[in-house]
Parts: structure tokens; sequence; C-alpha cells
């Protein structure tokens, strides 16, 4: 069909033409979120601990620290993703690079909530 397409209309813009763009506005949704849920998530995390009076030690400052550059991350990530649609640069950009950037919040975000979850109840028992 779209092919059909391209014979009729010689000037049409090339197959898969705002792909990119779309990635990258998944991509910036997707980090607008998840950087809400991070600063929420370390909110959260100071207000459990200081709710059950756990000391401020390292199992419980460092998933923190994680969240707190999940956002960091997220941000950084949004700021890249609208540099690049108003630069004009969006057909330049790697779709790997977007994934990379929503793979690495991701993982860093679990990884965050796991440990702090761990040294919680830690916490809890002793």
């Amino acid at each position: 069909m779209n092919e059909m397409i391209r014979d009729l209309d010689p000037e049409a813009p090339p197959l898969g033409t705002g792909q990119k763009e779309q990635s990258l506005f998944a991509t910036y949704d997707f980090c607008k979120h998840l950087s809400g849920l991070a600063l929420v998530a370390v909110g959260g995390m100071l207000a459990l601990a200081q709710a059950v009076g756990a000391k401020p030690n390292a199992t419980l400052l460092v998933p923190v620290a994680i969240m707190s550059a999940v956002a960091f991350l997220c941000l950084l990530f949004m700021a890249i993703t609208a540099g690049t649609q108003i630069l004009g640069r969006t057909e330049r950009t790697s779709v790997k690079l977007a994934f990379g950037m929503v793979m690495i919040n991701v993982m860093l975000f679990s990884a965050s909530v796991s440990a702090f979850v761990t040294g919680f109840l830690k916490n809890l028992t002793h």
C-alpha cells in the first residue's frame, strides 16, 4: 500500500518519516512521568524512614541517592530530547539511544526501590 502511494506521489516523504519523532515523544513522556514518580518516591522513602525512627544509614540513604539520580537523569534526558527536537535533528538521532535512556532509568528505579525495601525491612527488625 505504501509503495503505491510513493508511486503516485514521488515527492512524498520517505517511508518511516515520523517514526523517530514518535519515539522521541514517547521517550520524553516516559521520562516526564518517571521523573515525577522518582521525586515522589524520594519523599516517600524519607518519610517512611523517619516515621519508623530508622537511623539514617547507608542501607536507606543509598537507595534515596539512586532515586534522586533517576530524577536527575530523567530531567537530563528530557532536556536532550527537547533540544534534539528544537534543533531539528530528530532524523539524526538514534532510536537505540532513546531506548537506552528508558532502560537505564527503569533499571535504576527498580534497583532503588528494591534496595530501599530491603534496607527498610532490615531496620524494622533491628
